[in-house]
């Protein structure tokens, strides 16, 4: 091979190395920064924001709603959301709860509304119920210097993992639902992005 054909491919080397690099994929270029009202909070690359749809007409903040995994597909009830761009099940959602008492009757609420007896309740707001999601684990948590309690449960076929946190803004007053989703058998590995998440959330 001559010097000048050795020049030409370190070049057309060099030229592909640096297009490489300049036209990185978005999923490359690092953790992204979600910031809306008074929740911020940093999520991984590879996601995205998610589409939130209108709830049904005749319907308001007041309604607690039942969501199954279909009606989960179909409408979006949160505030906000983002998702896995690979993988749109894999999705974590916020939404304001509203006014109650304590963070224990939300608590409750939440947990006695899964048996699918009743998804009224006149002085909270919007939250998403897993009807006949089975309870795995629960405990109470900090988030960001406000008390929360975590509930983590398997869908009713089995097929879905969930994690539910309610938090505390503001005692008697101020309270949000957070819901992190995913396939059963990815939830080991994408609970290191439910973390990652946590750790940067802000409510102000």
């Amino acid at each position: 091979m001559s010097r000048k054909h050795l020049i030409i491919i370190v070049v057309a080397v060099l030229i592909m190395a640096f297009l490489i690099i300049s036209f990185k994929s978005p999923e490359d270029s690092g953790p992204k920064t979600f910031s809306k009202g008074n929740v911020s909070f940093v999520y991984p690359a590879g996601w995205e924001e998610a589409p939130s749809l209108t709830y049904p007409a005749g319907w308001g903040k007041s309604n607690v709603t039942k969501v199954s995994e279909q009606l989960g597909e179909m409408l979006n009830y949160s505030m906000f959301s983002v998702r896995d761009v690979h993988d749109k099940k894999t999705r974590f959602d916020v939404l304001n709860v509203g006014s109650a008492t304590s963070l224990e009757e939300i608590v409750n609420f939440y947990k006695s509304a899964r048996s699918g007896t009743s998804y009224y309740r006149p002085n909270t707001g919007l939250m998403i119920i897993h009807q006949g999601s089975r309870i795995d684990s629960e405990n109470a948590l900090t988030i960001n210097g406000m008390r929360a309690y975590q509930i983590i449960s398997t869908s009713h076929n089995g097929k879905y993992k969930y994690v539910v946190i309610f938090i505390e803004k503001t005692r008697g007053e101020q309270y949000y639902q957070l819901v992190f989703s995913c396939r059963i058998e990815k939830f080991e590995e994408e609970k290191k992005n439910l973390d990652f998440i946590l750790n940067s959330l802000k409510i102000t």
